[in-house]
């Protein structure tokens, strides 16, 4: 199956026999076939994206056992964390489900400091669907991980008094 490019069938079969192992080299290896072909384009997923939601969908429908599903999402996190540019909505499905507030607040924070536009739309969007399936607990922990607005302000009010000394300085000491 792997050589034919039948990853689906790869990844079934891994998950069938628990081996997270061959899930693990599927994946990359999808991934690297992606990098050789670069036939990707901006918009459309790619195969390696596309097996990684294959494999995120077969975790949370298909098996059971609580403690394999565990290591499976966790495996998924992993290997969605190693690539450049991470799938950040299937991110935040591991983490609400492994009730990992630090991974949420972490990847919250990453969006939000890298400024541009649809970071920062990704970052409200991952904020909503947290807010939508997380418990209170874990969304607790995760805003409390985050800097507050009140934080922000203090900071912007050093900054424009820092300003409005320099500005009194630089004025002339007597007025005509």
């Amino acid at each position: 199956c792997l050589k034919q490019g039948r990853y689906r069938q790869v990844v079934g079969i891994a998950v069938e026999a628990k081996n997270l192992d061959i899930l693990r080299r599927v994946i990359k290896r999808a991934s690297e076939d992606e990098k050789r072909a670069k036939t990707k384009s901006q918009d459309a997923p790619g195969p390696a994206e596309e097996l990684m939601e294959y494999s995120l969908g077969i975790c949370m429908d298909i098996v059971q056992e609580r403690g394999f599903r565990t290591e499976i999402l966790r495996l998924i996190l992993d290997l969605l964390n190693d690539i450049p540019n991470p799938d950040y909505f299937a991110i935040a499905r591991c983490v609400v489900y492994l009730n990992s507030d630090e991974e949420a607040s972490r990847m919250l924070r990453t969006l939000v400091d890298n400024g541009d536009r649809t970071s920062i739309a990704n970052a409200y969007q991952i904020a909503f669907d947290l807010y939508d399936n997380g418990t209170q607990e874990f969304l607790g922990k995760v805003l409390d991980s985050l800097p507050s607005g009140k934080q922000l302000e203090k900071a912007e009010e050093e900054v424009t008094e820092d300003s409005n000394k320099t500005t009194s300085e630089d004025a002339p000491l007597l007025e005509n």
